[in-house]
C-alpha cells in the first residue's frame, strides 16, 4: 500500500490536523498538516477556503533550513505524486538530510487536499478566465506565501524551490509585488524559464523527444513490437467501449518521459501490465495508465499547461511546429503529443465534447500570466541562486533554458549544473542533492553584506 493511500484513510477516518505526531516511512520521518487558503484569491469580499496540504520531513530539526519544494504539474497532488512518478519517496526526501523539506499539493488536486470538481462538464459551468486566474502559477505562488507564513517563524531560515513546473511557481513567487519575507536561496530543478516563447519551447520539447525516440527506441524492437500490441489492443478496447469520449491508445502517450535508457524497463513493465489479462476493459486501462502518468485529458492540465507565457491554444502551437521536425515524427514513437488534444483526437469525442474543448481553449488563450521580468532579475540578484538541468530532460528544453539561466545566473553566488544525460528526475537524486546543499554554504560566503534598508528596497 502506498505511503498517501495509508494517510488519506487516516484523514478520512480518525480526522486530520496539522497537530499530527510525525511519522516514519521508508527511514524519513515527516508530519502532515493542511493549511487554509482562499479560493479566489482576487475576490476579497468572498468567505470560500479550501485546504491545502503540505508534509514537512524531518520537521523538529531545527539544525537544517526550511526548503519550500513547489512540486511538478500543473493539477498535481505532489505529496503522492512524487513517489508515484519515481516509485519511493527517497527521490525528493534525499534533500531531506539537508533541509527540513516541505512538500505542498496544487489547490484542488485533491489526495490529503480539498479537491474540487475537474472533468469538462463541470468546467463547462464555470467562467474559463475564473479557472486559469484561481488555479494558475499565480495563484500558486501566492499558496506558497501563505505556508511559508504558518510554517516558518519570524527569523527561520528558508530556501524555496521548484521542480518541473513548480519552477514557474517559484518565477511567480519571485515576481510578486511584494514578497513578506527573503528566502536564504531559490533552488529551480529540471525546470524551465517561463521567459522563452511557449511556441520556441514547444518546438524544442518536441524535437528533443524525437531525439530521445530515435536514440532509445528505434533500434529496441522488442519495446516497439510491445508498444504497438498495447496500442492495437487500447484501440480495440475503445471500439467495444460504449463512452467514445474514452482516450483510447493515446493514453499511451502519458509515458513518453519513459524513453530514456534509464527508464525502458519501468515502459516495458507498464507495457507488459497493460497486455495482461487483467486489463479487460478500457476503463481497466485507464486507472492503470493514470496510476502514474500524467493524465492529459484533465482540462487543469490540458488548459493550464501552456498558460503561462504568451496567448497561444494548444492547437494553434501544434500548427505551427516547423516542417523540418513534424517530418522526423515515425508512427512507432511514443511522443507526449499522443496524449494532447490535437486535431486528430479531437475527432474521437462527441461533438457536443470537441466543441465545449475548443471552446474552453480559446477562451484562455486570451489570458497570460508571464512573471516580470524585471522584478525576478533584481531578486535573484541579491540571493544566492542554483539550477540544475538534464541535457536528455524530455519535457524541458535544455537549450533554450540553459540559455535563460546563464542570463539570470550572473553573480559569483549563483551556479548553474548541467547534468549530462540527465532525465527529468536526475536533479533529485541523492548524490544532486548532497552537491547542492554543499554548493549553497559555499555561495553563501560569497554573497556581499547588504544593509537592512536595502534587503527591503529589494522585496
Amino acid at each position: 500500500m502506498r505511503i498517501f493511500q495509508v494517510i488519506t484513510l487516516y484523514w478520512l477516518g480518525a480526522g486530520f490536523t496539522s497537530a499530527q505526531p510525525p511519522m516514519l516511512f521508508e527511514h524519513r520521518v515527516f508530519k502532515d498538516g493542511l493549511v487554509q487558503v482562499p479560493l479566489y484569491r482576487d475576490q476579497p469580499n468572498s468567505s470560500a477556503m479550501i485546504d491545502l496540504a503540505y508534509r514537512i520531513y524531518d520537521p523538529d530539526n531545527e539544525n537544517k533550513p526550511y526548503l519550500f519544494m513547489a512540486g511538478g504539474g500543473p493539477s498535481l497532488d505532489s505529496i503522492p505524486h512524487y513517489e508515484l512518478m519515481t516509485g519511493s519517496t527517497e527521490e525528493l526526501a534525499s534533500y531531506s538530510k539537508y533541509f527540513r523539506v516541505v512538500l505542498f499539493d496544487q489547490r484542488g488536486t485533491g489526495g490529503l487536499s480539498t479537491r474540487l470538481a475537474r472533468d469538462l462538464d463541470s468546467f463547462s459551468q464555470m467562467d474559463p478566465l475564473q479557472i486559469i486566474q484561481n488555479f494558475s502559477t499565480r495563484t500558486h505562488a501566492r499558496d506558497l506565501a501563505s505556508l511559508i507564513e504558518k510554517i516558518a517563524r519570524p527569523g527561520d531560515p528558508f530556501y524555496v524551490g521548484g521542480h518541473s513546473y513548480g519552477g514557474e511557481v517559484i518565477f511567480q513567487y519571485l515576481s510578486r509585488a511584494q514578497i513578506e519575507r527573503r528566502p536564504q536561496g531559490i533552488l529551480f530543478l529540471s525546470c524551465e524559464a517561463p521567459f522563452v516563447s511557449t511556441q520556441e519551447s514547444f518546438n524544442m520539447r518536441m524535437l528533443l523527444q524525437i531525439e530521445n525516440n530515435e536514440r532509445w527506441l528505434k533500434q529496441n524492437q522488442p519495446v516497439r513490437n510491445q508498444l504497438q500490441k498495447a496500442r492495437q489492443k487500447l484501440h480495440r478496447l475503445w471500439l467495444e467501449s460504449d463512452d467514445w469520449n474514452a482516450p483510447s491508445e493515446r493514453m499511451l502517450g502519458r509515458y513518453f518521459y519513459l524513453v530514456h535508457d534509464k527508464e525502458l524497463t519501468r515502459l516495458q513493465e507498464v507495457l507488459e501490465q497493460v497486455l495482461s489479462s487483467d486489463v479487460k476493459t478500457l476503463q481497466d486501462a485507464d486507472i492503470l495508465v493514470n496510476d502514474g502518468g500524467f493524465d492529459f485529458n484533465d482540462p487543469f492540465a490540458y488548459l493550464l499547461d501552456w498558460r503561462s507565457r504568451e496567448n497561444t491554444t494548444l492547437q494553434t502551437l501544434m500548427d505551427r511546429v516547423p516542417f523540418e521536425i513534424k517530418s522526423r515524427l515515425k508512427p512507432w514513437m511514443l511522443l507526449e503529443r499522443d496524449a494532447f488534444l490535437t486535431s486528430q483526437n479531437l475527432r474521437r469525442f462527441s461533438p457536443e465534447r470537441r466543441k465545449l474543448i475548443q471552446k474552453i481553449d480559446q477562451a484562455l488563450s486570451e489570458y497570460s500570466e508571464l512573471p516580470d521580468w524585471k522584478q525576478v532579475t533584481k531578486r535573484i540578484s541579491m540571493i544566492p541562486t542554483i539550477a540544475v538541468l538534464g541535457d536528455q530532460d524530455p519535457f524541458i528544453p535544455f537549450t533554450s533554458s540553459k540559455k535563460i539561466f546563464n542570463q539570470l545566473l550572473q553573480q559569483p553566488f549563483h551556479h548553474l549544473e548541467l547534468l549530462k544525460e540527465g532525465n527529468h528526475w536526475a536533479s533529485l537524486d541523492e548524490s544532486v542533492a548532497a552537491r547542492v546543499a554543499k554548493t549553497f554554504k559555499r555561495l553563501e560566503k560569497n554573497r556581499p553584506a547588504m544593509s537592512c534598508a536595502r534587503q527591503l528596497s529589494l522585496f
